[in-house]
This record gives structure tokens, C-alpha cells and sequence, in this order.
């Protein structure tokens, strides 16, 4: 159904963990939104909306590539401090 690719998407494809962190997100908000179950397409597509424009790669695939690019980042600094300190 739709709501698998939904997850897959907000999650971030290509890892295991990217679906299981959409579904954790997403699988609650009908029952968050019982009450307001008109405006529950609205939050899902602002959702989407959202991960499309500013994360690309889904919540998780966004969080491992900032994660890393730190890590290479602060590495790179590591060699730089010790080549002038040398």
C-alpha cells in the first residue's frame, strides 16, 4: 500500500534501520490524531513535504550522513592539528 513506501521514504532507503525509524514515526500519528482524523492527510503530506525539501535521504539516512560527515570533519582537523605541530 501506499503507506509502506511512505515510511520507506520518510525512514531513508537503502539501510534496515531507515523503515523501521519511519514506521516508529509515522505508525502513530492516526492513533495520535483520532480526534483530528480529517487534518491526518494533511500531517502526513506536510511530512513528506518536509523530508523531500530537507531530507532527502529520509530521517535515519540524513542522520548517518551528518553523523559521518562530523566524523570525517573532525578527522580531517586531527591530521591538520598535528601536521602544524610538526
Amino acid at each position: 500500500s501506499m503507506n509502506v513506501w511512505i515510511i520507506v521514504g520518510f525512514g531513508g532507503q537503502g539501510t534496515l534501520l531507515g523503515p523501521i525509524v519511519g514506521s516508529l514515526i509515522l505508525a502513530p500519528i492516526p492513533y495520535l490524531m483520532q480526534e483530528l482524523y480529517l487534518y491526518k492527510d494533511i500531517v502526513y503530506g506536510g511530512l513528506i513535504v518536509f523530508t523531500t525539501i530537507f531530507l532527502p535521504r529520509g530521517v535515519y539516512g540524513s542522520f548517518v550522513f551528518h553523523r559521518r560527515a562530523r566524523a570525517a570533519a573532525r578527522l580531517a582537523a586531527a591530521s591538520r592539528t598535528q601536521e602544524a605541530a610538526s
